[in-house]
């Protein structure tokens, strides 16, 4: 499985950083010394822009808290061109780690920030930066229609650059739609207009851009003579980041040709040169596309060290589709080597990857390894489910491509039908001109032998109509007459043999109503005792579950929506205070119904006996104790077969004196809604999701569970510090995969964080009855599928 990675690079602002970082990497020192002596805020919102832009490929978290503070600023005193500048940066940090949507929003902010300033070029700029991200959303239509607006103006302004660019883009467009002559058709209009103005840099773009279209086309003569001219104005003009992604399409082309030797060269050209440039998007991709060539060459040691290295690089600066490229190139090498438990993980990890950013194409190479995997250590079920996950992607993809394929066709077959149809018809009117003056006579002595023919015709379909009647009403009395005699003997016979049957029946009938009633009588007994047992369970885990009231005493507000999907939940709830410690926990236990619940009542017993008694409020500590203790009580050993008991967990403590937290969790996170950026941001690992007003924050658990499990490290102890009106949640995973909505699919995450995000003004009560109702709303007539808890603190 040999993952191909070519970057074909347009013109828009949000994809040139990498360009702009090489020339401006050698004064970020200066511009951060001059910041710190500016007075003006119009001066200091420009340089934390131009900071921000600076470090947006080498270091995204100053990238981000400049950006913040540069907005923050031009918000402040209606800066409205520094705060389109802004906003354009923060949404290339989206677009970065391929959260599209927040780009796209930012873009547009940008977008009428720029037309509020009057600066209609950066404007544009900022619409063409949402043209890329309906290409990446494959909104390709949305992405054209785009270009074509601003292409109008600027032939209109006859501005030949602009014009260049657009073509360009617009190939760019048509080129992920697989419509490769329309692709060269925008490529070779944007070639004479660059040679017109004689903007070198931009045509040898276009020359990339031709050689990668006719490298996916599969013409690689051509495809090397094009990569060959981009690379020649390259090195004329002295760009070496130009240069490096020449190297890397030179290479491809190799590589596809099967001359290894030659790509590894190429490769390594463009690799000593992203080095010295510091190029940490294009050295991982290097390394992957060097690991592609080992594995070619049976080198799997080598190329598993490729790819390991890419791949931190890749988690560095952030880059989400990277990662899963790389992330399926690890599972190939680690396949080939027999080490199939961490090729597993390799492709688990890539299939999580691209499910959660919407990327089908890498998401259907991830189910085929995994299915690979599984068929060569035999485990048959693993490998025919996700064999049938792949087949079930490809035929998505595959129906919407053809579908594609089919409109195509048919506005083709349609327009060329007018065409014959209009020519068709022109001659015929000509025809028709001649024709009628020769049968005008002819058409006057045939009216009068047809109006006599049609007169006496119609004189004997009357005459016949009326006997064919007489005939048929005669014909259908005797039918009718035989049938009714038939029947009148037939059921005389069934009455007999019906009155012999009735009386068997009866007396069967009275036996059955003796032995139902018995039976009734049973079921009862046994559903009463049943229904009793179960509201004693409901009861007995209600009084387990500790009272809000408690909480309430050292926190400013809190809600708890507990819904379980049988009248007992394998979701609980618990908290404790130790000192100035509150310890609080979100717990979701294996199963649900009364199985669950006993492992619910079990896990709060431990907490209890962990938590109070032997007087622990470290979480990580706390998780790693409850562990031992659950498989202590269930006497896992992790054999196969075993049940595979346990529970998942998000844990929190809170110093209610200094706001000092520590958090772990199993499998479960933990999210923090801040309007403070400055008090909680610096120490996130994630980019959050953001308002105009607060931050959503998202703390992932390690990935194995309190129980027994293949994976038995220590748990990660999380620090960090709240402020006042921060509010944390603590959840378990049932709210997010509720089944439902107009077509029956999972709430998911992401629309659980929007309804986090966009209700964080609202009273703790108020938040807790949106959420309440958008999940009944989306469970609909649908059956509950799994218990769920949301635990809301406000500090």
């Amino acid at each position: 499985m040999i993952i191909k990675i070519i970057f074909i690079i347009t013109t828009f602002n949000l994809l040139i950083f990498n360009y702009v970082k090489v020339y401006s990497t050698n004064v970020n020192d200066s511009l951060e010394n001059v910041l710190a002596k500016t007075k003006t805020d119009t001066a200091k919102s420009r340089i934390l822009n131009i900071l921000a832009w600076n470090y947006t490929a080498i270091d995204s978290k100053k990238s981000w808290i400049y950006s913040k503070k540069a907005l923050s600023i031009a918000i402040k005193y209606n800066l409205y061109s520094e705060q389109g500048s802004s906003y354009n940066n923060i949404g290339t940090l989206y677009y970065y780690v391929q959260n599209l949507d927040s780009a796209l929003i930012c873009f547009q902010k940008a977008k009428i920030a720029f037309q509020k300033a009057g600066k209609i070029n950066k404007a544009t700029s900022s619409l063409q930066n949402i043209a890329v991200i309906y290409n990446d959303k494959s909104e390709y239509n949305k992405a054209i229609e785009i270009y074509k607006s601003l292409l109008k103006s600027s032939l209109k302004k006859k501005d030949s650059l602009m014009a260049a660019n657009i073509y360009n883009n617009m190939g760019n467009s048509f080129n992920l739609m697989g419509n490769y002559d329309k692709a060269m058709e925008n490529f070779l209009k944007a070639i004479y207009f660059y040679e017109k103005v004689g903007v070198k840099n931009s045509l040898s773009l276009v020359y990339y851009n031709m050689g990668a279209l006719h490298y996916y086309k599969g013409s690689y003569d051509k495809a090397m003579g094009y990569c060959d001219q981009s690379l020649k104005i390259r090195e004329e003009i002295k760009n070496p980041y130009g240069i490096a992604y020449s190297y890397i399409l030179k290479g491809a082309i190799y590589e596809a040709e099967k001359k290894l030797d030659d790509a590894l060269i190429v490769y390594n050209k463009a690799l000593i040169i992203d080095k010295e440039l510091g190029d940490k998007q294009g050295i991982a991709t290097l390394l992957t596309n060097i690991s592609n060539c080992y594995i070619s060459q049976n080198k799997l040691v080598e190329a598993q060290k490729m790819s390991v290295e890419a791949l931190n690089i890749a988690k560095e600066i952030g880059t989400v589709k990277l990662q899963i490229s790389i992330y399926l190139v690890l599972g190939d090498i680690e396949m080939h080597l027999k080490n199939y438990k961490v090729a597993i993980s390799n492709f688990l990890q890539s299939a999580i990857i691209a499910d959660s950013t919407d990327n089908k194409l890498e998401l259907k190479d991830s189910y085929k390894g995994l299915a690979s995997v599984y068929s060569l250590i035999s485990d048959y079920k693993n490998a025919f489910f996700y064999l049938q996950k792949y087949i079930d992607i490809k035929d998505t993809l595959f129906n919407a491509e053809k579908n594609k394929q089919l409109t195509e066709m048919d506005t083709k077959y349609q327009s060329e039908k007018k065409e014959k149809e209009i020519l068709l018809l022109n001659k015929n009117k000509e025809l028709q001109k001649v024709e009628i003056e020769k049968k005008g006579e002819q058409v006057k002595r045939q009216q009068y032998v047809i109006v006599s023919a049609i007169g006496g015709l119609m004189i004997v379909l009357v005459f016949t109509f009326f006997l064919f009647r007489l005939y048929s009403q005669k014909k259908k009395m005797n039918l009718m007459l035989a049938k009714q005699n038939e029947d009148i003997l037939q059921k005389n016979e069934e009455i007999t043999t019906q009155r012999d049957e009735i009386k068997a029946q009866r007396d069967e009938i009275t036996k059955q109503h003796k032995l139902v009633t018995i039976q009734k009588d049973k079921i009862e007994i046994i559903h009463k005792e049943v229904s009793d047992s179960i509201n004693y369970a409901t009861r007995l885990q209600s009084a387990i579950l500790p009272d809000t009231n408690i909480l309430t005493k050292y926190i400013a507000d809190c809600f708890v929506l507990f819904k379980p999907k049988d009248k007992v939940s394998g979701d609980f709830y618990w908290w404790a205070k130790v000192e100035n410690n509150i310890v609080i926990t979100v717990a979701d236990c294996t199963g649900h119904g009364v199985p669950g619940a006993f492992m619910s009542m079990l896990g709060s017993s431990l907490l209890r006996e962990i938590v109070i008694k032997e007087y622990i409020t470290n979480p990580a500590i706390i998780l790693k104790r409850l562990r031992k203790e659950i498989i202590k009580v269930l006497k896992q050993k992790g054999i196969s077969g075993e049940q595979k008991d346990g529970m998942d967990m998000s844990l929190i403590t809170i110093n209610t004196e200094t706001s000092e937290c520590q958090w772990a969790g199993a499998n479960n996170p933990l999210y923090i809604v801040s309007s403070n950026q400055s008090a909680v941001g610096n120490e996130m690992h994630e980019l959050p999701i953001a308002t105009a007003s607060c931050q959503l924050y998202e703390l992932k658990g390690d990935k194995m569970p309190i129980a027994i499990y293949e994976r038995m490290d220590s748990f990660s102890n999380q620090e960090f510090k709240i402020s006042k009106g921060d509010m944390l949640f603590l959840f378990s995973d049932g709210f997010a995969d509720q089944f439902g909505g107009p077509k029956g699919k999972k709430f998911m995450y992401k629309q659980f964080k929007e309804i986090l995000l966009s209700n964080s003004q609202k009273s703790m009560q108020e938040q807790k009855e949106i959420l309440e109702k958008a999940i009944n709303e989306w469970i609909g007539n649908s059956e509950q599928v799994d218990d769920v808890t949301v635990l809301g603190i406000k500090i």
